[in-house]
């Protein structure tokens, strides 16, 4: 892409594989839209670690929004592929000089062995809906699946995910045999709890499109689309909401 100024790349993603290809493109002057399915660019590190990792998760919210507010970089929330957006409609006819793919893990890879599946969630269980369940199942309102932790369980993998399942896993355990000996164990607050606080300081990037205003230096086409269905819809969908 010798002429920077004529092209504009999509990047699908926001969290860190999004925000530093941004970061990047924008350094050689190349415009970006930054298309994100959550109304906050932060993908897995918002919900997808233990609520033991405030500290680093507030510095990884730092580091994204300082990248989203480089000139040149636009904010598009509350747009996911294949519910707003058709991917081939995205790469044929939204005018884009390129797309690129930073979605990251949003699903856990399955296990791989066969027979596996309708154990799920019946004895086993994925990393992502078990942290979950652990950041949120002491809030009044969690309607999700409960899950125990069990002693004896066995965990498949040996990476940072699987540690903190293991964390998980011991916290719980300890759990039950204070209570069983007549001690309340405290733990730290919920993870809904600081989204609440982190929502009323967040700093997000300044160039943002859909929910709130949509910016001029988007191409003529594609701004109708994010003044209108995008915005309507990120204020009617509940996972979009403060």
């Amino acid at each position: 892409m010798p002429d920077h100024g004529q092209h504009f790349v999509a990047i699908v993603g926001g969290a860190v594989a999004g925000s530093v290809a941004a970061e990047i493109l924008a350094g050689h002057g190349i415009r970006t839209a930054v298309i994100e399915q959550n109304k906050r660019p932060y993908g897995k590190i918002e919900d997808g670690l233990p609520r033991w990792h405030a500290e680093q998760c507030r510095q990884e919210y730092a580091r994204i929004d300082e990248r989203l507010r480089k000139p040149g970089i636009y904010f598009v929330p509350c747009t996911k592929l294949g519910r707003d957006v058709e991917f081939r409609d995205l790469c044929e006819n939204w005018g884009f000089s390129a797309v690129i793919l930073a979605n990251g893990a949003w699903r856990d890879r399955d296990l791989g062995v066969p027979g596996c599946e309708p154990y799920v969630d019946r004895g086993l269980i994925y990393q992502n809906p078990f942290i979950y369940w652990f950041n949120h199942k002491n809030e009044k309102d969690y309607d999700g699946p409960r899950y125990e932790a069990p002693d004896e369980t066995l965990v498949v993998g040996g990476g940072l995910a699987s540690i903190d399942v293991v964390k998980i896993l011991q916290l719980e355990n300890y759990g039950r045999a204070l209570q069983a000996r007549g001690i309340q164990p405290s733990l730290p607050g919920s993870r809904a709890q600081r989204h609440r606080r982190d929502l009323q300081t967040a700093r997000h990037p300044a160039r943002r499109v859909g929910c709130e205003g949509v910016s001029s230096d988007l191409p003529p086409a594609r701004a109708g689309y994010a003044a209108g269905a995008t915005a309507r819809e990120c204020h009617a969908r509940s996972d979009c909401e403060n």
